[in-house]
């Protein structure tokens, strides 16, 4: 009898799972190059364990969205598709929206690129150098991660950091996808694209693992339109700089920024995740707007001179002009240093000869 009771139990169990699924609607994609195709058991993919090639041209249907994984032994970013009604996986750049409209090259990510796109408030916990500033952020999905990580997989450890696998790009453009959050990724397929001013308007919808998060506990940390509600919504992407605002729906609605940054600020910010220490001098490339302001302004760092007292130094990497001429008749004895006040600031000149070498500093007494 216990047993037969048990059994109904988790009969009931499955079917309010399968009850509260959301009704997904997979989005149609094409094919744009005829493309290998690994079918969803096969773990390691490689060109010698092809599953079978899919020809260009062809209609196949989304299902979950983008993601990186090992592909001929390096990473690369994978789409789960339907092909008459089988799954497989298949590299993310091979497909394009159904609508024939796609990104131009130079949005496109790809895994070796040197520069690469993070939330915007990841450079104020950089530039703090304190960890604990992504809780202002990120604390619904850490307590979310951490209580998932303890209920599913057993993990107890009470320190966030230790446990929670973060993505630090945050970011992606493929031909016919978007991910795009902060320690939370989401992933979308592009279902249509317009250009407006000097960016574009895309059409998106969720993949089926975004459409399924509604039904859980938890709500992404960028306030995404609900599958329910809304199946596809329109973002607005804008460049502006090294910066990409981004907006829902209109330009009057301002919904994420983010900054292109070199490869060694996403090293630094896992150093400052995972050991609250960070290197800012290694970072030699502060994101600026095309008016060359910042958002997020590199902070000052105290040093002393000879006599002992302290002075304040803001760091502006990227902002010294410095203009090199060399000429075979310099040498050192010619050289004399040359200080004016431009601006509030200090200008230091030294002219080496005839070359001139201009260094900008700006130094704020202590």
């Amino acid at each position: 009898m216990k047993k037969v009771v048990l059994v109904l139990i988790i009969l009931v169990k499955i079917t309010l799972s399968l009850w509260s699924q959301t009704n997904y609607i997979q989005p149609q994609l094409i094919i744009g190059v005829d493309s290998n195709v690994w079918a969803e058991s096969v773990i390691f993919r490689n060109s010698s364990n092809v599953t079978k090639i899919i020809s260009n041209g062809e209609r196949v249907y989304g299902g979950y969205g983008t993601m990186k994984v090992h592909v001929n032994n390096v990473y690369d970013y994978v789409t789960d598709i339907t092909h008459n009604n089988q799954r497989f996986f298949i590299q993310s750049n091979n497909l394009r929206p159904a609508s024939g409209i796609f990104l131009p090259e130079n949005w496109i990510t790809t895994i070796n690129v040197e520069k690469k796109w993070v939330i915007s408030y990841y450079l104020d916990a950089l530039i703090s150098q304190d960890r604990s500033i992504f809780l202002k952020y990120e604390k619904q999905w850490i307590d979310f991660r951490a209580e998932w990580l303890k209920k599913y997989e057993g993990e107890s450890s009470s320190d966030w950091y230790d446990v929670i696998p973060i993505e630090y790009e945050s970011l992606v453009f493929n031909h016919a996808g978007v991910i795009m959050g902060g320690f939370d990724r989401s992933e979308f397929f592009i279902l249509d694209i317009e250009s407006i001013n000097n960016g574009y308007r895309i059409t998106m919808t969720g993949d089926r693992r975004f459409a399924n998060y509604e039904e859980s506990d938890y709500e992404t940390r960028l306030p995404f339109p609900r599958y329910s509600e809304r199946q596809s919504f329109e973002m607005i992407f804008i460049p502006d700089g090294d910066y990409m605002d981004v907006y829902l729906d209109s330009l009057d609605n301002i919904f994420a920024s983010f900054v292109k940054v070199d490869n060694n600020v996403l090293i630094e910010l896992e150093k400052l995740v995972k050991t609250n220490t960070v290197n800012l001098s290694s970072i030699t490339h502060w994101p600026r707007r095309a008016d060359g302001s910042m958002d997020y302004p590199p902070p000052t760092i105290t040093t002393s001179n000879d006599q002992g007292s302290s002075q304040e130094i803001e760091q502006v990497v990227d902002n010294e002009l410095t203009i090199e001429t060399e000429s075979p008749q310099t040498t050192k004895d010619s050289q004399f240093p040359l200080w004016l006040f431009i601006g509030g600031g200090l200008v230091l000149l030294v002219v080496v000869g005839v070359g001139v070498v201009i260094v900008v500093k700006h130094w704020k007494k202590g």
